[in-house]
């Protein structure tokens, strides 16, 4: 008897079919959507070094950049005993002491304590502070002194090897979260919360001295807060440095030339990893201190001003004031767990939709704030190696702007936005790249323009034709399109556009 063949499977014929019909929907979207491509966005960072000055580095400089390099690709240890390292920097007992005890109180094993008491030997009334000091040595408001009482600590806690965050706390600090809240916060988190802002005023940049030059230029001199909270890395980063830490020993102190006076421990973390490791810290400081009343020291709690109220609008506050000595305000980002939680404008507008999801109060929000930071945008954007990078767009004032027709209300429908990222890759290449899915199937539309300088501020980039990838799937179609785009402001962590069509786009370094 002759076997009768049975006829074979023709599923993927039809699984075939629908690929191409997709395939050719999307081909007709990308020739127009791609004449508006997208034009900045953000991702994490490649380059954790800025770029190599154009000058010679000394072999100093050379040493230290080796040594920062090593520390900083080194892994972080994975324990389940990892730590956070509270170190209290105080002139002698600490007040709050019966505060602290109840919030480290059924945590053993997730902490560390240490004390640095610079005028007299506290007295201890809580057990676990007993045994925690440390050598200490004088301290000095506004001298070098400070900035080695801070390395001490950070000395005697990276003995631990599970102490994997380091905070630096002073005798009136008070803890505004729970344990479980601070520790997962911190835990959770790959940055340092060191306060780092431009201050151009006579309390910010005029205290630069040239003497800091060749290491350490005028443009690269920051402020901030003391009180900061850093990972590991950093830790040993900021005990491993000598050549950084000399310049500011030598050169930043009270009485200097000119009658001018600096203070290290303003000036010295905020400049170092501003130069060294700017994409890894939140410029921001964990701890909250007012000073709205103008004067040389913050506002001081005392106890008739302390109520549920103040702690619950202290711990609402979600905007933060860098209050330049020119008396203008730049604003940042500044969660704060010890004395407010906040966040900075430019992240107002995550969980938007890139905007899209914003109501017009909000788009006059951004667009307020965008116009604040402008003021402070360096002469030549153009010129700033902070450019390069690798950008994620997380706001567009005009939805169909960065996306075309896949950012329409139809094509959200049918297109599913993963991400938006752009690279910008020196000297003048730049490569857009719009992921997205529709009907279970991944895709992505890239582009690669040449970038060129217009001016000052304004850039134009051509694109070759842009490349669809679909599932297997991939080819080339349409023509070369061109967008022109202003730099209104960039630093380490933003860069806020606008386009020669006036869209405003907000794009984050992460």
């Amino acid at each position: 008897m002759k076997a009768v063949q049975l006829p074979r499977p023709r599923a993927s014929a039809r699984r075939r079919a629908c690929i191409l019909a997709v395939a050719a929907l999307i081909s007709v979207a990308v020739v127009w959507a791609y004449h508006y491509p997208p034009q900045h966005y953000a991702s994490p960072m490649k380059d954790w070094l800025p770029a190599e000055p154009d000058r010679e580095l000394t072999d100093e400089e050379r040493a230290s950049r080796v040594v920062f390099r090593q520390i900083l690709l080194t892994p972080t240890v994975q324990s389940r005993r990892s730590k956070v390292a509270f170190m209290f920097l105080t002139p002698g007992s600490l007040p709050f002491e019966r505060l602290w005890d109840k919030f480290f109180e059924g945590h053993d094993g997730r902490y560390s304590i240490y004390v640095h008491a610079s005028r007299e030997k506290p007295e201890h009334v809580s057990p676990l502070f007993v045994g925690r000091d440390v050598h200490s040595e004088k301290v000095q408001w506004g001298t070098i002194s400070m900035v080695d009482a801070e390395r001490r600590l950070l000395a005697n806690a990276l003995q631990d090897i599970d102490n994997q965050h380091f905070v630096l706390l002073s005798d009136s600090c008070v803890p505004l979260h729970n344990f479980d809240y601070v520790y997962d916060y911190l835990m959770g988190t790959n940055l340092s919360f060191i306060d780092s802002f431009y201050d151009p005023g006579p309390h910010g940049n005029f205290r630069y001295s040239k003497n800091m030059l060749p290491e350490v230029t005028e443009a690269d001199f920051r402020k901030g807060s003391q009180w900061f909270s850093v990972k590991r890395q950093h830790a040993l980063m900021t005990i491993a440095d000598n050549l950084y830490y000399t310049k500011f020993k030598l050169y930043c102190k009270p009485g200097m030339e000119d009658g001018r006076n600096c203070y290290a421990d303003e000036h010295y973390l905020p400049t170092l990893f501003k130069m060294m490791d700017p994409s890894g810290i939140a410029n921001w400081s964990v701890t909250h201190v007012d000073w709205s009343e103008g004067k040389w020291h913050p506002k001081a709690y005392r106890a008739q001003d302390v109520s549920y109220e103040l702690l619950k609008n202290i711990t609402s506050i979600d905007t933060s004031h860098h209050v330049t000595s020119d008396s203008q305000k730049i604003v940042t980002e500044n969660p704060c767990l010890w004395n407010g939680a906040k966040r900075p404008c430019y992240l107002f507008v995550r969980g938007t939709d890139r905007g899209v999801l914003l109501p017009k109060e909000g788009h006059e929000e951004v667009a307020d704030v965008a116009l604040q930071l402008g003021k402070y945008c360096m002469d030549e954007p153009v010129k700033s190696p902070l450019i390069f990078g690798e950008w994620e767009v997380v706001y567009c004032s005009v939805p169909t702007s960065p996306g075309g027709i896949y950012r329409t209300p139809l094509g959200r429908l049918v297109f599913k936005t993963n991400d938006m990222v752009q690279v910008v890759e020196a000297p003048d290449i730049v490569r857009n790249r719009l992921s997205l899915s529709i009907f279970g199937l991944d895709g992505a539309v890239s582009l690669k323009g040449k970038l060129n300088a217009l001016d000052s501020k304004w850039i134009q980039v051509i694109f070759e034709p842009p490349e669809l990838k679909l599932g297997s799937l991939g080819f080339r179609y349409g023509g070369e399109s061109e967008v022109k785009l202003e730099i209104t402001y960039v630093d380490e962590k933003i860069r806020l556009g606008k386009g020669s069509r006036g869209s405003l786009f907000v794009f984050l370094r992460q």
